[in-house]
């Protein structure tokens, strides 16, 4: 039974994923995807195009209509039941622990990696690491090497969206804080 709350978590949700996980403008994501599907968002209702440029999905909702709000999902499962195939797409969801924090990922002020060049200052790498783990060369010449340092990025809370789709329409929609 679909309760008036779920329509709502659901929103909040997709508004949590738009906003914390991705440097990209998630309208401007959103409208990529949907030039994708332009023949489905054509014949959608405004209601429907409304709050898929939103990012939010509802019961009933196919495939192509979850894909165009939300993106592609980090995991598909499938399961076939004697009523028929269903999907469960997980979206996972990063958000920061605190939402005050002015070092987060879509504060564009904020270095989310750095790379240095320092030939003197380079760490010894032992002869034993693997190649990944071994600086890259970018001076043959001078022997400096690039580094990269690590990342100072906020304390990250994980949850993740799980979206049931049955018989090609979006049939459950579960939201899950426990983590990974």
């Amino acid at each position: 039974m679909k309760t008036k709350l779920e329509p709502l978590v659901a929103t909040f949700v997709l508004a949590l994923l738009a906003a914390g996980c991705s440097t990209v403008d998630p309208a401007v994501a959103i409208a990529t995807r949907i030039k994708e599907k332009a023949d489905v968002y054509a014949k959608l209702t405004p209601d429907q195009q409304k709050a898929i440029k939103a990012g939010s999905i509802e019961y009933g909702y196919t495939p192509d209509m979850v894909y165009m709000a939300m993106g592609q999902p980090a995991k598909v499962q499938t399961k076939d039941l004697a009523a028929g195939k269903v999907e469960m797409w997980t979206y996972v969801l990063f958000t920061p622990v605190d939402p005050t924090a002015q070092n987060n990922i879509n504060n564009p002020d904020s270095a989310h990696y750095a790379t240095s060049v320092n030939a003197a200052n380079s760490p010894d790498v032992s002869a034993d690491a693997p190649q990944s783990a071994k600086p890259a060369n970018t001076s043959a010449a001078s022997g400096a090497t690039a580094q990269m340092q690590p990342l100072d990025l906020p304390d990250m809370k994980t949850s993740k969206l799980l979206v049931f789709i049955a018989n090609g329409r979006v049939a459950g929609i579960k939201y899950d804080e426990s983590g990974l």
